[in-house]
């Protein structure tokens, strides 16, 4: 009772001041951090906000841009062809590309032609009075010296803000001189920033530049120094707010965006439901506290009580103790453990034989008594509820009452026999899925082949290598990969009887085995089935994502009788249908052996061809289409086997990479072709530029640039002669790691070209943070763009998009005059292709730049 009384007081201390430290806690750290997610939410969304109008900007200056450098447009401000005007600058126009204002004004900045239009009424209306000032003599939006200046943004009119761009008026190819200037305008008011507001999702609108006083009454202080801000309005709301200045500068608006306070609010309710749940779980810990002191209370003066009479029982307390009559063994007495591990009362122990607590068909015998006065034994004893309890037993004889009694001492095994189990799942279950893993998988195999050959069925060993699993791991990370591989495991279980067996081998490798088969057919359809059941996706974390497998088969007895051979024939069978495309299945045939067997000679020397002095190197000249003459050329690989004769790059690059060979290669390569321009140079051949291939290996070392800038100082070549070519495909694997190596080779002098262009998947957004001069349009857009209209408009929207974005064309595989004719039609820069020339070796190239001559 002392115990009780002292400690009750100081549990409520300590509990109350837990309750307080977990509410300071949970006020300091949680709903501040939350604050701070929404300031930072808020302040995204008016970046937002100021970057969709700069977009509307730039989207004006783009139309601009077309409008001014135009030969229609060059002759009208030279000639005043009026034509143009009543054919060009119709209301259509100004409605489709949303104008408010269109002017064109000579060099001496007279206004050849200026317009307002009302696009909600759709008729013209007088130019803005007040626009009249932003064009006299000196102003910006009329100071275009260059061919490529521009004049974009903002500029605040008594008529209201309006979004403009000036560029200087051209001919179709950029030329000058510059005739005069074209003015683009459109008013931002409110119908422009509703719909602003509706495509970005916020809560938007413009308040005027001059309201910073106002703006710094309630507490929102922007400068020049500081043009952002972000200031919560109350528990409800919060508002960020960004100064936007005008073409000269100055102030010229201010944009809010306005949210609501949903992560702090849901933040509150959070934290108020948490401390409420702790607080009743604080009191039902208490109230539980208190019913164990009063129990222990209880039992110590009990324990009190029974310590002389039962000392034997008290020093083995922590086990369970039986005492039984030697007689009949009849239950005399029992303690607490053993009642606890039973669940039954002294009182319903008193009386039961020993028999009466065995197990299933297990009996205890006087044989069995005997053998426990000798030894230890483990048994399964019967609880009251039915359930086993693995026990431990042991017995000795003593006195009791005047008489021979046995003392049976139960020691609980139940979790020492849980982790038994729970090891040998471990070594025979894949930990992650918690399917059998590879030892399992070979035992299980080898017993369905021994009930085979005792009945003459057939097994089916099937190996699914899941396809493209390594990019979403790379890219989601290892826990969403984890996940994926549970759900395919789930899946597969869905699929197949309960009989059979799925294992995992490790990686994004399943295998499954199919027993008691009767026929071939069977397996077909079983493999169908699957294939079938990967077009669902799998959600993870709220993701959809479509993985397929690559399906290879073995079949006992057809192609092996042990489990060795049918696992690496099913993943030979495997690989042959990744090879074939994936997404399949493939049962094994002999034929595959002889491929793999092929397969590891062509690797084999290929790890010898560099040593040996095997490789060489053709070099396919570039044409420049507007002079017909070399500009430079394309080095490529090739493998002058011994036996096999010149092996294409085709064949053995993708070996190359794979068992990372082509950091070897690639190196050799470079540093060959910069050795033999220089040999070139020393022999009185002009200085040439030389394109080399980089592949995805080389590009992910950390290390690329230096590695490159040590081959060139090495050589002594000269960097400006140097263009390297690269995939799109692995330029998006990391944008932001690839804009940097871009730049860091981009830094060193070297030219930058985009190869297989278009069959890739960038975005113009990606593209243009690439540091790219050239691109190159691949052979399968070039074959048919005379009989593909398709193929066509690809090539020409990639020349034009390439030249919006200053970079010149190189299209490849060029073998036709008329391909060549169109695209020279369509301004393509240069070629190459079997129409000048295959790829020569480094003699004859040079025989043919001195017959042919170069740029």
């Amino acid at each position: 009772m002392k115990l009780r009384s002292k400690s009750l007081p100081i549990l409520s201390v300590s509990l109350a001041g837990m309750f307080l430290l977990l509410y300071l806690v949970t006020k300091v750290f949680l709903l501040d951090s939350f604050a701070r997610i929404e300031v930072q939410e808020a302040a995204e969304n008016v970046e937002r906000a100021v970057n969709l109008i700069n977009d509307e900007a730039n989207n004006l200056n783009i139309v601009c841009g077309d409008y001014s450098a135009w030969d229609d447009v060059y002759r009208y401000v030279r000639d005043g062809n009026y034509a143009f005007e009543k054919s060009n600058l119709t209301a259509p126009t100004f409605a489709k590309q949303r104008l408010n204002l269109i002017m064109y004004l000579n060099s001496a900045g007279d206004v050849i032609f200026g317009k307002g239009f009302d696009l909600e009424k759709g008729r013209f209306t007088p130019v803005p009075a007040g626009f009249f000032r932003h064009i006299a003599p000196g102003n910006l939006l009329l100071s275009h010296t260059m061919p490529d200046s521009t004049v974009k943004g903002v500029i605040n009119l008594p008529e209201g803000l309006m979004i403009v761009a000036s560029r200087p008026i051209l001919t179709s190819e950029y030329r000058g001189p510059i005739r005069g200037t074209l003015i683009m305008g459109r008013y931002l008011n409110a119908t422009e920033v509703a719909g602003l507001a509706t495509m970005a999702r916020l809560s938007l609108c413009l308040l005027p530049g001059a309201a910073t006083s106002v703006l710094g009454e309630a507490g929102v202080m922007l400068s020049e120094a500081r043009p952002r801000a972000v200031v919560a309005d109350g528990f409800r709301y919060i508002n960020g707010y960004a100064l936007v200045k005008d073409i000269y500068g100055h102030k010229a608006f201010i944009v809010k965006v306005t949210d609501r306070r949903t992560i702090y609010g849901r933040g509150m309710r959070a934290v108020g439901y948490f401390l409420l749940c702790f607080f009743g779980l604080v009191l039902g810990f208490a109230a539980i506290v208190h019913f164990l002191l009063k129990k222990l209370a209880v039992s110590q003066q009990q324990g009190k009580e029974l310590e002389q009479r039962y000392s034997l029982v008290i020093e083995g307390a922590n086990e369970g103790i039986l005492i039984t009559d030697r007689t009949n063994g009849a239950i005399i007495e029992s303690n607490g453990a053993i009642q606890n591990y039973l669940g039954y009362s002294a009182d319903e122990l008193v009386g039961l034989y020993l028999g009466q607590l065995a197990f299933g068909d297990a009996a205890i015998t006087d044989t069995l008594v005997e053998r426990l006065l000798q030894q230890k034994r483990e048994y399964r004893l019967r609880r009251k509820d039915g359930s086993a309890l693995d026990a431990e037993l042991s017995a000795g004889l003593i006195p009791y009452d005047g008489r021979e009694a046995l003392c049976i001492m139960v020691k609980d095994i139940r979790e020492r026999k849980q982790f038994e189990e729970t090891l040998f799942f471990q070594a025979n279950h894949d930990l992650l899925t918690g399917i059998p893993n590879r030892y399992l998988l070979h035992d299980r195999l080898e017993q369905a082949l021994a009930a085979a050959r005792r009945e003459g069925h057939i097994v089916a060993v099937l190996l699914l290598d899941l396809d493209n699993f390594k990019i979403i791991n790379d890219t989601y990370g290892h826990p969403v990969g984890d996940q994926l591989l549970k759900s395919v495991a789930n899946r597969l279980k869905s699929v197949v009887r309960s009989g059979d067996t799925i294992a995992r081998l490790g990686g994004d490798e399943f295998v499954i085995i199919l027993t008691r088969i009767g026929r071939i057919e069977d397996v077909i359809l079983v493999a169908e089935h699957l294939l079938k059941h990967f077009f669902n996706p799998f959600v993870v974390n709220g993701n959809e994502f479509f993985v397929s497998p690559s399906i290879g088969l073995a079949l006992y007895p057809n192609d092996d009788d042990s489990a060795a051979a049918l696992l690496t024939k099913a993943d030979t069978a495997m690989y042959h249908v990744k090879d074939k495309g994936r997404a399949g299945f493939q049962f094994f045939t002999t034929e595959m052996n002889t491929r793999v067997v092929d397969r590891m000679e062509l690797e084999v020397g290929l790890r010898r061809a560099l040593e040996r002095g095997e490789f060489v190197i053709h070099y396919q000249p570039k044409v420049e289409l507007a002079t017909r003459r070399i500009q430079g050329m394309e080095a490529l690989l090739r493998w002058n086997h011994p036996e096999r004769g010149l092996i294409q790059p085709d064949t053995f690059i993708p070996l190359a990479e794979e068992t990372g060979l082509i950091i070897m290669i690639g190196e050799w390569v470079l540093r060959t072709v910069c050795e033999q321009s220089s040999k070139w140079q020393a022999a009185g051949l002009p200085p040439m530029k030389m394109a080399v291939n980089i592949s995805a290996r080389q590009f992910k070392q950390q290390d690329l640039v230096e590695r490159i800038g040590a081959i060139l100082a090495e050589t002594g070549f000269d960097p400006g002669l140097l263009e390297l070519e690269l995939t799109e495909s692995y330029l998006m694997n990391n944008v932001d790691e690839a804009v940097a190596k871009l730049h860091g080779l981009k830094g060193m002098g070297l030219g930058l070209s985009l190869d297989d262009f278009g069959t890739g998947y960038s975005s113009l957004g990606y593209l243009k943070r690439f540091p790219i001069d050239v691109v190159k349009i691949d052979k399968s857009f070039v074959d048919d763009i005379l009989i593909n209209p398709d193929d066509a408009t690809i090539v020409r929207t990639i020349i034009l998009m390439a030249h919006n974005l200053n970079m010149k064309v190189v299209a490849e595989g060029v073998e036709t005059g008329e391909q060549l004719d169109f695209l020279a039609e369509h301004g393509c820069e240069m070629i190459q292709g079997y129409y000048f020339s295959r790829p020569l070796p480094a003699d004859g190239f040079a025989a043919m730049v001195r017959t042919w001559g170069i740029e």
